[in-house]
């Protein structure tokens, strides 16, 4: 698929890519600008452009805030109702969920009006990893956003393929920085 899956270790973008062609972005989310990585996302989202991903780090008490660490969790919907900007997320393990705001045991944040219209009880009743979020605790509890754009709407574009030789690959192929580049 896409040139291949065999590879230790990666980023979720890196997978994606590998298996859509679709273009990696991986933002910090301590230093991004939270208005705007909201906009981007949301209306990529909303143009099935783009498809979102979220890694945590170091997480303290993981079994208290109910996310793994060093974990990258899948964003099936971005959604902003009522002044709420909120995702549902899945722990591709299919277990193990937040606990903080908008979480199933949240008695807090939820209204009867957005649990309706985000199918709240689909949810809470199934142990299966997916669980809302809002956006606020994304930018307090994990690190990066991982997302993948769809090149098709690209004005300009030009697809070079090419095949590295082993012979002229660095040992090991630990260190890509010294395999042969293109530059864009």
């Amino acid at each position: 698929v896409n040139g291949g899956y065999n590879f230790k270790g990666s980023t979720s973008s890196t997978d994606l890519y590998a298996f859509t062609s679709w273009l990696p972005e991986k933002i910090d989310l301590k230093s991004a600008d939270k208005v705007k990585l909201w906009e981007r996302i949301y209306a990529g989202n909303k143009r099935n452009d783009c498809m979102i991903t979220i890694s945590t780090g170091d997480v303290p008490c993981e079994d208290d805030i109910g996310l793994k660490g060093n974990h990258s969790y899948a964003v099936l919907e971005v959604i902003e109702e009522g002044g709420v900007h909120i995702l549902l997320v899945k722990n591709p393990w299919g277990n193990f969920r937040w606990h903080g705001r908008y979480s199933t045991d949240d008695n807090l944040n939820w209204t009867e009006a957005l649990k309706k219209k985000l199918h709240f009880y689909d949810f809470a009743q199934y142990a299966n990893g997916i669980f809302w979020i809002d956006f606020d605790s994304v930018i307090e509890y994990f690190e990066n956003i991982d997302i993948n754009w769809n090149p098709a709407p690209l004005v300009y574009r030009q697809r070079v393929w090419d095949m590295w030789q082993s012979a002229n690959m660095s040992a090991g192929h630990a260190n890509l920085f010294l395999n042969p580049q293109f530059a864009v």
